[in-house]
This record gives structure tokens, C-alpha cells and sequence, in this order.
């Protein structure tokens, strides 16, 4: 009777955290009892035991490793695989949820649930969709790391496998790999300042079709000082997609020196990176002061639309570079 009012309480706790946590002392849900956890309700069909391990919901796209379809924009993940489950598994979700991860909206006839023990991806054969969940009653012998509802007809283009990035002189190195890719077109990178604001900085082209390790990389050349947010948008040939991760890196302004681009500067306007305050310079090839200002740290943009075509150089502090107009 002990460990059904703990499996209640638990219930009740996590409906208001939205997590549940275990510690050594273990949990035990007795066959036929039922954990709820904020949507994702378990119903073993004998003793099952955890141990050591938080469960929580994400509304997100950042599943690792990414399912091999589409999938809804919400997931329940263990920070532990758990031993071997066998039961029903009831996943419920919001009609904004069906919006998949390829930004295109998952039919719920289609819906199927995946899970992955943390390597490996499999998907319930059954498929009792409700308005608001999906109920499965398969699941046999399965370790639960995480489990979400994925689209059973419309595989991904690409299998992710990695997404990094490293700190090289002042620049920022971005390197991925994936395992498979079938009619992808490209990668297109993305910066941000702040996690939620994205340009995109350049892309790179993909293998096409491949089943076999297909490594990338990229370079960020003018990270700004604080935190650099990155992203990859991988597009296919019919203009499907899917979202890598994100990734950061952060720059102090220590860290950083002066930077100009473009160069050459062609229509007028020259972007300068500066670690600290500093007055800066432009002199022309005869050693004249053709402008002068002073900026902030960070970026900033220069118009020097006036200045004819041309070397240059430009000088903030004690550092100088070469520029060029056309």
C-alpha cells in the first residue's frame, strides 16, 4: 500500500513541476498501477522499477539522436535509459504539437510512437489516436530513453550524428557529420545572438544521397564578443527540411581582435568587429586621415560611400588592416 500512495503523490507533484525526479531510494509501479507524468502516462503490465533518473517533457525540435521521421514538437525524455518496459504507453499532446519538425503538419492517422533506448529508434506498430493522444499497448521489452510521436510515411532527409564547434585564432570552426542522406540539397548555418534571432551566415552543399559518414564544416569568421549562438537548417531537393541542434561559443572580448568585411568593401559599407571602445582611423595610401569616429565595442557598420577606390588602412588602437574599396 506504501508504494501506491508514493506512485499518487508522484503523480500529483509532477502534474505541477512538470518533471519527475527518483532517487537511489528507487520507485516501483506496481503491474496495472499507472505513473502520470505531465502527459505521458506509464501502465506496466508487471513490477517496473526506476531508479536514479528525472523524467521531463520538451516542446522542441532538439531530440539526440533525431528520430528517422518527422516528429511533433514535443517529447519526453529520461536522463537514464530505464530497464526493459513492457505495457501501454499513453503520450498526450496539443494540436500545435502536430506541426512537425519539418514545419509541415503531421496527419494523426499517420502518428506513431518512437522510442529509442538511447542508440536506436523504434516505432509501435499500433496506431489508437484520440483527438489530444496516442495510446499504445505494444510496447514489449523496450528501454525507455526518450519517446515522442513521429510521422510512419515521411522519413527524414538526413541522420544527424554530430554538430560542434571550436574556438580557432579568432575565428569559430563548425563541424557536423551524418550518417545517412537521401536527395538533400544543403546545409544552410545560422548565427544568433540571442538564441531566438537567426541570420544566415553561408551555406554549405550536401552529399545527395548517401549511406555512409558524410562530414562538413564551416567557419564562422567574425564571431562577435558574448555568447554565439549556431544552428544548421539541412534542406533537401523538394524543399523539405530538418534543424541540427544548437550549439554556442563564447567569445570574450579578450578573446577577439580587429575585425573589417567585407574586403574588398563594394557598395559603400564596411562592417568593423571591435573588442573595446577605440577611435577609428582610415587612411588612405598616401598616409592622409580620410575619416575617423568613434565606435563601441562589437559591431558596427561604417558608411564610406564618399571614399574613392582604393587602399586603405584602418586603425583602431594599436592594430591596423588593409583594406580595400572598388
Amino acid at each position: 500500500m506504501k508504494k501506491i500512495i508514493l506512485i499518487i503523490l508522484v503523480a500529483i507533484t509532477t502534474s505541477l513541476k512538470a518533471q519527475l525526479v527518483v532517487d537511489a531510494g528507487g520507485l516501483t509501479v506496481k503491474g496495472g498501477e499507472i505513473l502520470v507524468v505531465d502527459g505521458l502516462s506509464l501502465t506496466p503490465s508487471s513490477n517496473y522499477t526506476l531508479t536514479n533518473t528525472t523524467l521531463a517533457k520538451t516542446e522542441a525540435y532538439t531530440i539526440t539522436p533525431t528520430p528517422t521521421n518527422y516528429y511533433i514538437k514535443r517529447y519526453f525524455k529520461f536522463s537514464n535509459t530505464t530497464s526493459p518496459f513492457t505495457g501501454t504507453i499513453l503520450f498526450s499532446y496539443a494540436g500545435a504539437d502536430l506541426n512537425g519538425s519539418n514545419s509541415v503538419a503531421i496527419p494523426q492517422a499517420n502518428l506513431r510512437m518512437n522510442i529509442t533506448n538511447g542508440t536506436t529508434w523504434s516505432a509501435t506498430a499500433d496506431a489508437p489516436v484520440t483527438a489530444s493522444s496516442y495510446v499504445s499497448s505494444a510496447v514489449a521489452a523496450i528501454s525507455l530513453n526518450t519517446i515522442t510521436l513521429a510521422n510512419q510515411s515521411a522519413p527524414l532527409p538526413i541522420t544527424w550524428i554530430s554538430f560542434t564547434a571550436e574556438k580557432k585564432n579568432n575565428g569559430a570552426i563548425l563541424k557536423w557529420a551524418t550518417a545517412t542522406e537521401a536527395n538533400s540539397k544543403d546545409f544552410m548555418v545560422q548565427h544568433s545572438l540571442n538564441g531566438s534571432d537567426w541570420n544566415t551566415i553561408g551555406s554549405v552543399k550536401a552529399a545527395g544521397n548517401s549511406n555512409s559518414v558524410s562530414a562538413y564544416n564551416f567557419t564562422h569568421t567574425f564571431p562577435l564578443p558574448g555568447t554565439n549562438y549556431y544552428r544548421l537548417i539541412q534542406r533537401d531537393l523538394d524543399e523539405r527540411y530538418s534543424n541540427s541542434n544548437v550549439i554556442s561559443l563564447n567569445f570574450d572580448r579578450s578573446q577577439l581582435s580587429l575585425q573589417a568585411f567585407p574586403n574588398p568593401v563594394l557598395d559603400g559599407k564596411l562592417s568593423v568587429v571591435l573588442p573595446a571602445s577605440a577611435a577609428v582611423q582610415i587612411f588612405n595610401a598616401a598616409g592622409k586621415l580620410v575619416y575617423q569616429r568613434q565606435l563601441l565595442p562589437g559591431l558596427q557598420q561604417l558608411d564610406i560611400r564618399n571614399l574613392a577606390s582604393g587602399t586603405y588602412w584602418l586603425k583602431a588602437g594599436k592594430e591596423s588592416i588593409q583594406i580595400f574599396v572598388k
